[in-house]
């Protein structure tokens, strides 16, 4: 699945579907989450924002020394978030990708923190932000 939160108008607005989101401008694009992405999904995104998404082994090979690298134009993130899985607490790592004004997020498990964000965006799309503000949100929701 995709989801993009984008500008358009001094609104703040989300499309779930590819190709209503193969419609926005790269310029309008503030958070594309990925969550259990497609190959399509995945690579239409590298190609439209011109970066290179971690594989899953990569993000979970990732020590907690390494979490966070940043390069001239790019921040890379990453992090565990705790879940319930079976009656037992597990780990799923979460990737993010800051770059050019635009947030991407990549998991493969649905988390409540994301679907509170998006939900959040939804209501005030009159409120101006941007991907900065995105990123953390995402993590004020998550502590809350």
């Amino acid at each position: 699945m995709i989801i993009a939160t984008y500008k358009e108008q001094n609104k703040t607005l989300v499309k779930k579907d590819i190709n209503d989101i193969k419609g926005i401008e790269v310029k309008n694009i503030l958070w594309i989450d990925l969550n259990q992405p497609t190959v399509e999904e995945q690579k239409w995104t590298e190609d439209f924002l011109d970066v290179k998404l971690q594989t899953r082994q990569e993000v979970e090979e990732i020590e907690s020394s390494s979490r966070y690298s940043e390069s001239e134009d790019t921040i890379y993130a990453n992090s565990n978030y705790l879940i319930i899985q079976n009656n037992n607490y597990t780990t799923v790592p979460v990737s993010f990708i800051l770059k050019n004004g635009f947030l991407i997020s990549h998991r493969n498990t649905d988390l409540k923190v994301f679907d509170d964000s998006h939900k959040k965006h939804q209501y005030f799309t009159n409120v101006k932000i941007n991907s900065f503000q995105i990123f953390l949100n995402i993590f004020e929701i998550r502590i809350d």
